[in-house]
């Protein structure tokens, strides 16, 4: 080797050994500290005996804050804003006690009860990674914000739909200023460890966040089932009498938020199919049938034609384009509603139509345009959606199987083998979509066709999970509840979506007597993560209406919004999960 090649050799490997130092001294910054060992501070037997006194003491004599090296703060709930109290004491229970003694409210209701695990000076923004939101609190003068008031208070909230989750700092200051403190980036960042008790004499929850701190059995078929139809019934209750599910929903106020969008209208009301199959109740019907009114009042029709076919079409219209995924999703609300709920023939001419629709909007490839233009034969728009594609694939394959027109079967198998033959061909799993709708889809053609083929679509599609899945996980060296989480930060769908895909594909491997026992660890690790973006009773203490919030999933477990594609994604996962933990691979999706 020449010296000018040496010289190069090492240059590059300077570089690279750099780069290492760079991300190894970068990530601490972005994470924080790795995740503190809290035994000690976290007797569950503790927790009990001062919940108890604090309760008992709480109807006493005031008896101030006292003093001791164990700092608590007892805050009741379900009002418009948290109670809360300060003591201190030479242990939990004493320090509860201090806390409750002179406030009556203390005695019943909804507490949460906070102990100081830490405290260390910190500057905006410098030590407020957004990892952390929900983690740490903070105390400037004689303000106390504590860590999960950072996502009660929205301080950490998501400002726009589909945006990620951000700090307020405008918001920061003024919550600061109300409680008497003056923002100037400096604070005291405080660490707790947090219970709640919902009411008297309940076993407390130690929390994370705004969620428990033990992860859910995401195996357990019970644990499943009671997610599923705790989603189902939300899903339900924010259908309203004219068949309008609420998008936006903000879980903190119990209140409804402006926004709409029919796709994951469309998607809700499947999802409420899906549930009354799987526990009859006729409330889910009931709302599935309003919801796929109120969206086929929001329809159109005219004549189309494509290379493989077409006539008389509808499709929603939402926009000043139509999308695809409008026309397939609404059908797959419609199919499965007629298959499962009934009568067959209900809505037989509009599911017909949509399907017309669908077909001609397939180019001669068997590829599909994602955006049409209003008018027919218009110029579409030049873009295409990842996920529309195989929705309108599912959306033939199940029209087929209700109607047996082979004309349908041939769209969607043209269409599948597109997407699995040319669009991911030669994609290695880092670049492929975790196009879970394909991967639904794949399996359906298996079912119906007994094609192996479909099987290995699926698993190509699932490569690309298993994928994102490792790169994620050194995440949850930090944060426990990252785990099973996709993106930084972590949200729910995301989740949501690829376990759906992946109880597809292993509904697929089972039929073929095949294992995959890897993809059945990152099912369980996705539907984990969801399980704890799902609000529950009885750890609610954070919304003002429970009843409202109960069953809903949030955008995820920094982010306490709610918009219904998250509880249906969620709700679609859990019941598949569901299935396979039970060993049934028999239900349609």
């Amino acid at each position: 080797m020449s010296a000018r090649a040496r010289n190069i050799a090492l240059l590059v490997a300077v570089v690279a050994v750099a780069a290492v130092v760079l991300v190894l001294l970068r990530t601490p910054s972005r994470h924080g500290a790795p995740e503190p060992d809290d035994t000690a501070l976290a007797d569950p037997a503790e927790a009990s005996a001062a919940f108890e006194a604090l309760r008992a003491a709480a109807t006493g004599p005031a008896l101030g804050v006292g003093d001791g090296p164990t700092r608590v703060w007892v805050c009741l709930h379900a009002l418009a804003e948290p109670r809360c109290s300060e003591g201190r004491g030479a242990d939990l229970v004493a320090a509860a006690t201090a806390a409750a003694t002179g406030h009556p409210e203390l005695a019943t209701g909804s507490l949460t009860l906070d102990r100081l695990a830490e405290t260390r000076p910190g500057r905006w923004p410098r030590d407020a990674d957004g990892h952390d939101a929900g983690r740490f609190g903070l105390e400037v003068g004689s303000a106390v914000i504590l860590p999960w008031e950072v996502l009660t208070l929205e301080l950490f909230r998501t400002p726009d739909d589909d945006d990620p989750p951000a700090w307020d700092e405008d918001a920061l200051a003024r919550a600061i200023g109300a409680r008497g403190g003056a923002w100037d980036g400096s604070f005291q960042r405080l660490r707790t460890v947090s219970w709640a008790q919902d009411t008297v004499g309940a076993e407390p929850v130690r929390l994370y966040r705004l969620h428990p701190w033990d992860r859910a059995d995401a195996q357990d078929p019970e644990v499943l089932a009671s997610a599923a139809s705790a989603a189902a019934d939300h899903l339900a209750s924010i259908t309203k009498d004219d068949g309008r599910i609420a998008y936006l929903i903000d879980p903190i106020t119990g209140r409804e938020t402006n926004g709409q969008n029919l796709l994951r209208h469309g998607g809700s009301a499947y999802a409420l199919v899906q549930a009354w199959e799987r526990f009859g109740k006729p409330e889910h019907a009931s709302a599935a049938r309003r919801a796929i009114g109120w969206l086929l009042a929001r329809t159109r029709s005219d004549e189309r034609q494509g290379p493989h076919g077409g006539g008389t079409v509808r499709y929603v219209v939402e926009s000043s384009y139509i999308k695809l995924g409008g026309a397939a999703l609404a059908l797959v609300a419609i199919d499965t509603f007629r298959e499962e709920v009934g009568p067959r023939d209900a809505w037989a001419t509009e599911a017909d139509e949509l399907a017309t629709y669908l077909l001609s909007q397939q180019l001669e490839s068997g590829a599909f345009v994602s955006f049409a233009s209003l008018e027919p034969g218009g110029e579409p728009r030049d873009r295409d959606s990842a996920y529309y594609p195989g929705e309108a694939v599912l959306a033939l394959t199940l029209h087929h199987e209700l109607t047996g027109d082979p004309r349908w079967l041939e769209a969607a198998t043209r269409g599948g083998a597109w997407l699995g033959d040319v669009r991911d061909a030669g994609i290695g799993p880092s670049g492929r979509p975790a196009d879970h709708w394909f991967m639904i889809a794949a399996d359906r053609l298996h079912a119906v066709t007994g094609d192996p083929r479909w099987l290995e679509r699926g698993l190509a599609v699932a490569e690309a999970v298993q994928w994102q899945a490792e790169r994620a996980a050194r995440h949850t060296t930090w944060h426990r509840d990252f785990a099973g989480g996709f993106y930084d930060l972590p949200r729910s769908t995301p989740s949501s979506i690829r376990a759906e895909g992946l109880a597809a594909t292993l509904r697929s491997c089972r039929r073929a007597g095949r294992r995959a026992p890897e993809l059945e660890v990152l099912l369980t690790d996705a539907v984990a993560q969801v399980l704890w973006s799902q609000a529950r009773q009885p750890v609610l203490f954070w919304s003002r209406r429970p009843a409202v919030a109960d069953g809903g999933v949030m955008g995820g477990v920094v982010d306490p919004t709610m918009r219904n594609d998250y509880t249906q994604h969620a709700l679609s996962a859990f019941l598949a999960t569901e299935d396979l933990v039970r060993g049934d691979t028999s239900n349609a999706p």
